[in-house]
């Protein structure tokens, strides 16, 4: 390579570089949805000049669009790899990427986070949307229930942010819980204010 990288060529060099790097380190896999990402210390572009062509492979938070940034401690190894909006979160959907962004709750919102499941007892991921909601419905239904006060409110029913089949090959096990409000055709539609009670 003789041209100096641009941002993105840096960041394609880092994940072909480094992965092995990186999974060596860990011994397992780096969730692509979780906290963490690769990262790397490029050389400048003075030292490009000068022949530097040394990349130093790390690990750090990644930033994905309205997603909170949690600081850690400590190694990398071992920590949980799961990106998880605190409760009473609201969120909006449909983004370009199909990503949700969180959103002052005084704002027109599509959800809310109201806690998360817990899938250890589960031995593989449920496969489809049908499965998948079973095995969350009970603990999503009665956290959603609970954070509205006892019961859900007319237009709104629980929901799920799904789990990807490399997030729970990483090793992830919960699921964020919500609860969505809905128009009088059945469709999605958007609120504002908490529905917590």
């Amino acid at each position: 390579m003789t041209r100096f990288p641009d941002t993105q060529g840096w960041i394609n060099l880092a994940q072909i570089l480094c992965a092995q790097s990186v999974r060596s380190y860990l011994s397992y896999a780096l969730d692509p949805a979780g906290r963490f990402q690769i990262n790397s210390i490029n050389p400048t572009l003075a030292g490009w000049l000068q022949r530097d062509r040394t990349m130093w492979c790390g690990i750090g938070l990644g930033t994905p669009i309205g997603a909170p940034t949690v600081p850690f401690t400590g190694a990398v190894r071992g920590q949980s790899q799961e990106l998880l909006y605190p409760v009473g979160t609201c969120l909006n959907f449909g983004g370009a990427d199909a990503s949700s962004d969180s959103v002052a709750c005084t704002q027109a919102h599509a959800a809310e986070v109201v806690g998360n499941a817990n899938l250890a007892s589960v031995t593989q991921l449920p496969q489809g949307s049908t499965a998948f909601a079973a095995a969350v419905q009970p603990q999503c239904a009665a956290l959603a229930a609970q954070y509205a006060g006892g019961s859900l409110p007319a237009g709104t029913s629980w929901a799920y942010l799904s789990l990807a089949q490399t997030s729970w090959d990483a090793g992830d096990r919960l699921v964020q819980c919500l609860i969505e409000t809905f128009g009088s055709a059945g469709t999605p539609s958007e609120t504002t204010g908490s529905l917590e009670r």
